[in-house]
């Protein structure tokens, strides 16, 4: 665990404090560390982390040109972006919480309808992977993606990977 502080703006960067075993703070004074940050003209100096596809990418382009180190989990299209996609692994910080949402709610209901962050550990649904963003062109997860692989949905076709739900529980044995 580093000493960043990411500003809390909701549910991407929930996850992303999770990925990086970084806490969250609410006063931007105090944070280092900002995810898909909305307000991007006083922002200066700062590292700031994409990972969701709907963040426009004229103000990805407006941070690189404050002068903020910026790192993507997706593939932006913008100079000075430095990609560096989630890499699979099991984090305790996510676990599921029984719950399954049919069709697609905003990340807003989401967080406070179906999940609970009572600690440093997000309880989270399984969601429809087809009704969200979950990856990139490039295979590369977004926010949501890593978080619905962490409570065992399947968000990539065809390719083999651990159902993390199932390790965390205890219901894989490795033989």
């Amino acid at each position: 665990m580093s000493n960043e502080v990411i500003h809390f703006n909701g549910l991407d960067s929930i996850i992303e404090s999770i990925y990086l075993e970084d806490r969250l703070g609410s006063r931007i004074g105090d944070c280092n560390v900002f995810v898909n940050p909305e307000n991007t003209k006083y922002l200066v100096g700062k590292l700031v982390i994409i990972n969701s596809l709907s963040y426009p990418p004229e103000l990805v382009s407006d941070l690189v040109d404050n002068g903020n180190s910026v790192i993507s989990r997706i593939k932006t299209g913008v100079d000075g972006v430095l990609l560096q996609p989630y890499i699979i692994r099991v984090s305790e910080g996510i676990m599921y919480n029984g719950r399954v949402v049919s069709g697609k709610v905003s990340e807003n209901e989401i967080l406070q309808d179906y999940c609970s962050f009572p600690d440093s550990t997000l309880y989270f649904p399984k969601l429809d992977p087809q009704c969200y963003d979950v990856m990139d062109a490039g295979g590369n997860l977004t926010a949501l993606g890593w978080a619905l692989h962490q409570v065992g949905v399947k968000v990539r076709n065809g390719l083999n990977f651990p159902h993390l739900d199932l390790i965390k529980l205890g219901k894989i044995v490795e033989r």
